[in-house]
């Protein structure tokens, strides 16, 4: 993974909150209860959670793994597939037509339609494997930063959220280049007539 190897491209935050008294016990727990479930044999459309930043198949979580003392070291995995509206328009009214051939004289109410729209979508869904993205997440604990390696605002929100499900009452804040000249430079008689850049 990139932060193991490789170049990357790193999303700073801040953590905010004070670390419980047991955190590495505390953290463990946090963990185990947001790890990534599989969803390739099943229906469900995305899963995320926490794995191994060795390996994004290893959800096992000994505790040396992903402890760098003052680092936390984990990797993010998200699963998700799709299905085109189109898809399921068409596989719709194949199921529409075949529960006609079934029953000719039926009359076919809203609910039986969306009854069967909806089995044609997850009849659709078990036959189209997940799209997997994986990312990690670097936490300095003695810092209170966390550094994720994408810019991907999809992956970051997955990110974002995973850390507050997983570790709340903790959130996470952007460490803006604008704020961390001014934490790096208090008081520069310079830095007080600037003024950040839109971003529009």
């Amino acid at each position: 993974m990139a932060l193991l190897k490789g170049s990357l491209g790193l999303s700073r935050y801040k953590v905010e909150g004070n670390l419980p008294s047991d955190f590495w016990s505390w953290l463990n727990r946090r963990i185990l209860q947001n790890i990534f479930i599989d969803i390739e044999s099943s229906t469900i459309d995305k899963s995320s959670g926490w794995v191994s930043a060795h390996d994004y198949f290893d959800v096992s979580f000994a505790f040396e793994v992903y402890n760098f003392n003052p680092y936390v070291v984990l990797g993010l995995r998200q699963d998700k597939r799709t299905v085109s509206a189109a898809l399921v328009r068409k596989y719709h009214r194949l199921e529409i037509n075949r529960q006609r051939e079934l029953q000719p004289e039926a009359r076919l109410s809203k609910p039986d339609r969306e009854m069967l729209k909806e089995k044609a979508r997850l009849q659709l869904l078990a036959r189209i494997p997940p799209q997997t993205a994986t990312w990690e997440m670097c936490w300095h604990t003695g810092r209170g930063e966390v550094w994720f390696t994408t810019g991907n605002r999809a992956l970051l929100d997955t990110g974002l959220e995973l850390f507050q499900k997983s570790f709340s009452p903790l959130f996470l804040t952007p460490r803006l280049p604008w704020l961390m000249a001014q934490e790096i430079l208090p008081g520069h008689g310079g830095l007080a007539r600037l003024t950040p850049m839109s971003s529009e």
